[in-house]
């Protein structure tokens, strides 16, 4: 039992060199659709809540968002977030 959760250990470490690519890329502030449209207040502050972190280039990725397998999940999840609707781009 101890081999296999050392086993087990030595392939979650072996992992970890293993990154996403982090880099958000250059979002203009005057492309977001909040700037564009002008919507109220509580929707900005409902979309900013649920909505915006994967559907936008400012997402804030949290410390477990770093460790693998996890962090291919994560950014699997964002990019096709990102691809579907984008709220830092124009189009």
């Amino acid at each position: 039992m101890r081999r296999i959760l050392f086993l087990f250990f030595l392939v979650f470490l072996g992992i970890q060199v293993i990154r996403m690519d982090y880099d958000l890329p250059e979002s203009l502030p005057e492309n977001d659709l909040f700037a564009l449209t002008n919507p109220t207040l509580e929707l900005v502050n409902t979309h900013s809540k649920s909505c915006y972190n994967c559907h936008s280039y400012t997402t804030n990725f949290t410390w477990y968002s770093q460790l693998a397998p996890l962090s291919w999940v994560l950014m699997n999840n964002v990019i096709e977030a990102r691809r579907l609707f984008n709220f830092s781009k124009k189009n």
